[in-house]
């Protein structure tokens, strides 16, 4: 699949004939979780990992059964699917596959385009992708971090404007780190996806902002890297189905 392609996502779902062994997979992840050590690419609540036959594509999977009705996540996507090929802020998702386990339990597996971690770019890279989105943003990012900035720095100072524009739809009254960020915010597609993440949080309360460093990744493309917001939405565990058959990872 090509990355850059118009994508009308797919949506299927596939009936089992057995239930989710959920004993099994939730005594997998409290391993993971007791030795506060989880594998490449495994994550509190879902596994992803790079397509070895598309590498331009990536699969993530819930690591359990998930209640669609409040998974944080699949609201997401369902609510970025109209504007994926015109706001280059969100993520081209291009199929999800449910699987309905015989009682009825689900989980969703999304196959998307590969991102790319902050971590993977220089400083100078992340600056400028920055100063695309916020003018006078390697400025702004220099006073905040006394002129001693690294690549990570710079990320946190991205998501924390990231943030605040999701929050309060606008750039006004701005601080960080005990500092005014006066910094003026045009682009018409981010203000877009600010309020379209916002509107998912105000339709349901027990969603919360979860805009990490690491929810927020980079796309290569034609036009040099650009910003993604992968995943900023946290139901806090409430949409997964443990092996107890309670909601939330019996941890």
């Amino acid at each position: 699949m090509k990355l850059y392609e118009i994508v009308t996502p797919e949506i299927t779902t596939q009936q089992m004939t057995k239930k989710f062994d959920t004993v099994r997979m939730n005594t997998r992840m409290k391993q993971f979780a007791k030795a506060n050590k989880f594998p490449d690419g495994v994550g509190a609540y879902a596994t992803g990992k790079v397509s070895p036959r598309e590498p331009h594509e990536f699969h993530k999977v819930s690591n359990m059964p998930s209640n669609l009705k409040v998974d944080a996540y699949y609201h997401y996507v369902q609510a970025i699917l109209p504007y994926m090929d015109s706001n280059p802020y969100f993520p081209k998702i291009y199929s999800i596959s449910i699987k309905r386990d015989k009682s009825g339990r689900t989980k969703p597996k999304y196959k998307m385009e590969t991102l790319h971690h902050a971590t993977k770019f220089s400083v100078e890279v992340l600056m400028s992708v920055g100063n695309n989105i916020f003018d006078g943003f390697d400025d702004s990012c220099t006073t905040s971090f006394n002129e001693n900035v690294r690549s990570d720095h710079a990320w946190l100072f991205m998501r924390h404007l990231i943030k605040w524009v999701i929050i309060h739809g606008t750039m006004d009254g701005c601080t960080y780190a005990g500092y005014e960020v006066n910094l003026t915010l045009t682009d018409k597609y981010l203000l877009q996806a600010a309020k379209i993440i916002r509107d998912v949080l105000q339709s349901n309360l027990h969603f919360e902002l979860d805009l990490n460093p690491d929810n927020i990744m980079v796309r290569m493309s034609p036009h040099g890297p650009h910003l993604v917001i992968t995943d900023p939405l946290s139901d806090g565990g409430k949409s997964l189905v443990g092996g107890k058959g309670s909601f939330g990872l019996q941890f």
